[in-house]
This record gives C-alpha cells, sequence and structure tokens, in this order.
C-alpha cells in the first residue's frame, strides 16, 4: 500500500479494522464500508463507516493522514457540506482508540441511539 488510492473498498487501515472489531463487540450494528455519498455539485465522499439509514458517519482519523492544518481544514469543511445534507460526522483519532477504546465505542453506541430517536427510527 503506497498510497490511499490504493486501498481495497473494504476496511482500509488496522485502525478501521480495530473499530469495526470493536463495534461489533459492542453490539453496535454493523455500519456499510467505505459508503459514498454523492454531493450537489457533483462530487462525491467516501466515509470508512457509514449507518446511511441515519444519515450518520464515523471517520477513523490516522495521525498520518489527518495531522496536519490543511487535513483538518479539509475536514472539517467536507463535514460541513455533508452537515447541509442532514449527515452528522463522529471522528475518531488514533489516540482516542488507544487511550480509551470502551468509551469511544460507548459514545458512537449513544449517538446512533440518539439519532435513531431524533428520526424516528
Amino acid at each position: 500500500m503506497n498510497s490511499r488510492s490504493d486501498w481495497s473498498t473494504a476496511v482500509q487501515s488496522e485502525l478501521e479494522l480495530r473499530m469495526l472489531e470493536a463495534l461489533r463487540r459492542a453490539g453496535i450494528p454493523t455500519p456499510t464500508l467505505q459508503h459514498v455519498v454523492r454531493l450537489g455539485d457533483g462530487g462525491a465522499v467516501r466515509f470508512d463507516f457509514a449507518w446511511p439509514d441515519l444519515l450518520l458517519a464515523l471517520e477513523v482519523d490516522h495521525a498520518f493522514w489527518h495531522s496536519g492544518s490543511s487535513e483538518s481544514t479539509k475536514d472539517k469543511g467536507r463535514d460541513r457540506k455533508l452537515a447541509g445534507l442532514g449527515w452528522l460526522t463522529l471522528r475518531v483519532t488514533d489516540d482516542d482508540m488507544r487511550s480509551d477504546l470502551t468509551a469511544t465505542v460507548r459514545e458512537i453506541g449513544t449517538a446512533i441511539e440518539e439519532r435513531r430517536a431524533r428520526m424516528g427510527k
């Protein structure tokens, strides 16, 4: 794997695999992997994980890919565009996963339940 474009369409990193396994162990509904959302401007966004019926996405941000200010600015801009379409994007860092994966997964589960209640699902 030399670049992101070389990665497969399933989980694309060890961090994503760890998160997926943690979600499954916690009994959280299995998300759609690498879910693509088309934007009104003709562009598209791909989420690491998504629950499309809830318009809820989860991005696992590794420091290597997301630590610089330009990457952070790009991520925030993307999240704002998607919020305009009704999507809520949760972001989890590799630090979150190392420090307390259980609490991080619990927060994701809470967000799913809150989103279900808000959307009547």
